[in-house]
């Protein structure tokens, strides 16, 4: 299967489940007397990607489950990337949503967080790991666009790794 990161993400959670191999095991964690007693850990392997995702969070399986998936996406968004050409770029029709005043919104819980973090991780690999005209692509401001990559460790680690994978510019005199 080869599609794009967005038409993974796009997908609600019953069709991403849908795609996913899903296991329950036994691990410690919150439960007090039931710890190690019952298998409510839940371990989530998207088997188009081979990414995986576990949560053992709470103590009951469909909460863990949920937390996974949560999970899963970030790191989809995090590992995967789209190639976007700059001079034909258009941001999607989805991303207005998401945009205003010069900013980009939305709150790391929201079911589409990791959808646009993985569209501005595309875009800063598309500007070679400059912020600004990345930023400037979606035409949102630097900082509103690196605050939101900054929200979840795993998608800051990503973007991290497009500009060290980038390199410092040619005229950098400074470490």
């Amino acid at each position: 299967m080869n599609r794009s990161t967005d038409a993974i993400l796009a997908q609600d959670d019953e069709a991403l489940l849908r795609e996913c191999r899903v296991s329950f095991f036994k691990s410690g964690g919150p439960g007090g007397q039931k710890r190690n007693k019952t298998s409510s850990a839940a371990t989530i392997i998207h088997t188009p990607t081979g990414i995986e995702a576990q949560s053992s969070d709470f103590r009951t399986q469909a909460e863990n489950r949920v937390r996974a998936l949560h999970r899963l996406r970030f790191k989809i968004a995090a590992a995967m990337r789209t190639t976007i050409e700059k001079p034909f770029y258009q941001p999607p029709e989805w991303a207005a949503a998401f945009k205003g005043a010069g900013q980009v919104r939305v709150n790391v819980k929201n079911i589409a967080f990791a959808r646009v973090a993985a569209h501005l991780l595309d875009l800063l690999a598309a500007a070679d790991g400059k912020v600004s005209p990345a930023a400037a692509l979606l035409g949102v401001s630097s900082s509103s666009f690196a605050r939101l990559l900054k929200q979840e460790h795993g998608i800051w680690d990503a973007a991290c790794r497009i500009r060290r994978h980038a390199g410092p510019p040619a005229s950098a005199s400074r470490i």
